[in-house]
């Protein structure tokens, strides 16, 4: 067959030339035919091949233009978010995939439809959506590339909380008539609210807990909330945290006294960290400490000394009087009546024999300091006293380690310190006449601080929670005997009105019912809370400081 092909070759050379073949070549020799020997017609290879398959890829190509369809169709488009604004806050996705601030793009599936949730950050707010049109409602589809903003900004102080329950409120329902008296914030963020629930005369303490967003912590108690119950009427008017994270609360088991709150005698309560009673506290949780045969003793205030022991501060009415004496006892960490202060754990104070505690602020060396009420002459007195660190009176705090303040009837209802002067709050006459004034270490009134509290409004009658902001403005609850709403007032390091804070210094906060709230607490990032009853539930409101 070689030499059989080698003849044809040669035989057509000339034929090729004498035709005027451009390619044809008359001087070809044997050896040309050799290199070309596997070519023929049913061989194709090498360069000849790859034209052919690039003239068919090139014809594949165009038929596809023609039909409207092409092999280059995207794999998915990308979704930007961006967070600008003043204020601060995070962009999540549903399906997942954006998580802003760390990661603000993502690529989906063409026809992917993404909803994307804007959470503030404590302190700020969200103002919408912005961008492509698409962008507006937070809900787009994927149809091509799309960027979307979210701005964040800032309120003015006195604004209800974005990121706390409902525009700034929360109510709980524990499924009877209950109330809050007393908040406390735990490192971790979380908010316990301790309380009363139930109809007199048959209430017991409730304390809930609550998560940084203001919904129930279900991890404490039975569905975030567990009770106590002393076999009479029973109810908490303040709550504590000691130094191991155990919470325990105070305030009286007996009957109903002449302002509703449970009396009898001196209740207190101690819960684990899951909202379980504490057995390691007195007996199986709860401790009583009874001064007699009085049926007007209640914990008003409690405080935690460094070294966790409690003291406990309210009124006593051991002789049979009307409120009675200023009454003072202090526990040891397992909850028995310490009884290295005072008598037996306790120490009765005589002022006038019609007297109150309502609150107690500790300074540093131990002593402590009680504002409350005393009857003068004719009527109840506010009355400021301060005891050294076994309970007997401070003799060099005005002169006789008490004082009192103007107006009458009245009252101090607060104090807290500030440095070694110490500021009060309370009201100077009947729906009249909210009070605050700061006094010297001496127990003499402070001139240089705007003392009084004129100018809030004429519905708010006095003043009762408050505390001291790191910035030196004080914050205190506000109420009146007409007033059916939550208030704070805010006043500057000097005194006078906060006019900034809220509505030219008073915040308002409205449940929709009949409210009011006389507890106060702040968390870490500055944002504060008054805790109270609102239409017969648990209500805790949020404002920016």
């Amino acid at each position: 067959m070689k030499h059989g092909k080698w003849m044809l070759l040669l035989a057509l050379v000339p034929l090729a030339a004498a035709c005027g073949d451009d390619g044809g070549r008359p001087d070809a020799t044997a050896e040309d035919a050799d290199a070309d020997e596997d070519v023929g017609p049913e061989a194709e290879t090498g360069a000849d091949a790859d034209a052919d398959e690039e003239a068919d890829a090139e014809t594949t190509t165009d038929e596809s233009a023609d039909d409207g369809t092409t092999d280059d169709a995207p794999s998915g488009f990308v979704l930007t978010v961006t967070t600008p604004g003043a204020g601060s806050g995070t962009v999540t996705s549903d399906p997942p995939g954006i998580d802003c601030g760390a990661d603000c793009t993502e690529l989906y599936d063409p026809g992917t439809v993404v909803s994307l949730t804007a959470r503030p950050d404590g302190l700020s707010t969200f103002e919408g959506w912005t961008g492509d049109p698409d962008c507006a409602d937070g809900e787009v589809t994927l149809t091509g590339p799309l960027a979307c903003v979210a701005t964040f900004g800032t309120a003015a102080p006195g604004t209800p909380c974005p990121t706390w329950g409902t525009a700034g409120l929360v109510t709980t329902d524990l499924g009877a008539a209950s109330g809050i008296g007393g908040l406390v914030v735990q490192p971790d963020g979380k908010v316990v609210a301790a309380g009363t629930v139930g109809a007199a005369p048959t209430r017991d303490i409730a304390v809930a807990r609550y998560l940084p967003d203001g919904t129930l912590d279900a991890t404490f108690g039975v569905g975030g909330f567990s009770t106590a119950d002393f076999g009479a009427d029973d109810g908490a008017q303040t709550a504590v945290l000691q130094p191991d994270g155990n919470i325990v609360v105070a305030g009286g088991t007996g009957a109903p006294e002449a302002w509703g709150i449970p009396a009898g005698a001196f209740a207190f309560a101690r819960f684990d960290t899951d909202g379980s009673l504490d057995p390691a506290f007195a007996l199986d949780g709860r401790y009583v400490y009874d001064f007699g045969t009085g049926q007007r003793d209640t914990v008003m205030k409690l405080a935690v000394l460094p070294d966790g022991r409690i003291l406990a501060v309210g009124y006593a009415n051991a002789n049979g009087g009307d409120w009675g004496d200023v009454a003072v006892v202090r526990l040891t960490t397992d909850g028995s009546a310490d009884a290295l202060f005072g008598l037996d754990g306790a120490v009765l104070t005589a002022f006038s024999g019609l007297d109150k505690g309502n609150d107690i602020a500790l300074l540093p060396d131990g002593r402590f300091v009680v504002p409350g009420t005393t009857y003068i002459g004719l009527g109840y007195a506010q009355l400021l006293a301060r005891f050294n660190a076994a309970g007997d009176l401070d003799l060099t705090f005005s002169g006789d380690g008490w004082t009192s303040g103007p107006g009458s009837p009245a009252e101090l209802l607060g104090a807290v310190l500030q440095g070694d002067q110490i500021i009060v709050t309370g009201y100077t006459g009947p729906c009249s006449g909210p009070y605050r004034a700061r006094y010297a270490a001496d127990g003499t009134l402070d001139a240089s601080y705007q003392n009084g509290a004129t100018g809030l409004g004429p519905d708010i009658h006095w003043l009762d929670g408050l505390l001291l902001q790191p910035d030196g403005k004080l914050v205190t609850t506000a109420g009146g005997c007409s007033m059916q709403d939550f208030a704070l007032a805010r006043f500057a390091a000097d005194g006078s009105i906060d006019a900034g804070f809220g509505a030219d210094g008073v915040a308002r906060l409205d449940f929709g019912g009949v409210e009011g709230g006389s507890s106060l607490a702040r968390l870490d990032d500055g944002r504060l809370l008054v805790g109270g009853s609102a239409s017969g539930h648990f209500a805790i409101a949020c404002v920016l400081p």
